[in-house]
């Protein structure tokens, strides 16, 4: 509608709407149409990229931190499963290379 005002009031004084008003009119209406569209197509798709990836970005790193919480805590299971023992009634890990080493998650899983 702005663009239809506008374009009505730049050529408002124009000598086509002697001769052919509705040719003007049509190139009137169909500039401010364009106009209305190609402006709706760049706000949506801005809008899409500066609030919508975001939040999917944020989501993939949370799926990721809790897929790497899980396999650590999964880790941690095994490592007192293999290498933990009993310690006035706890079960304890030693503190060595090897455990330090399954735990951060550089070996292979070997048994």
């Amino acid at each position: 509608m702005v663009c239809l005002t506008v374009f009505t009031g730049l050529h408002w004084n124009s000598p086509r709407w002697n001769d052919n008003y509705i040719g003007l009119l049509a190139d009137i209406v169909g500039t401010s149409a364009g106009v209305a569209v190609a402006f709706t197509i760049i706000v949506e798709g801005l809008g899409s990229m500066v609030l919508l990836i975001p939040a999917r970005i944020k989501k993939l790193k949370d799926e990721g931190r809790a897929e790497e919480r899980k396999a650590q805590k999964d880790r941690l299971e095994e490592a007192y499963k293999r290498f933990g023992f009993e310690v006035d009634g706890k079960l304890v890990l030693p503190r060595t290379p090897e455990v330090e080493e399954f735990l951060s998650g550089n070996t292979d899983n070997r048994s």
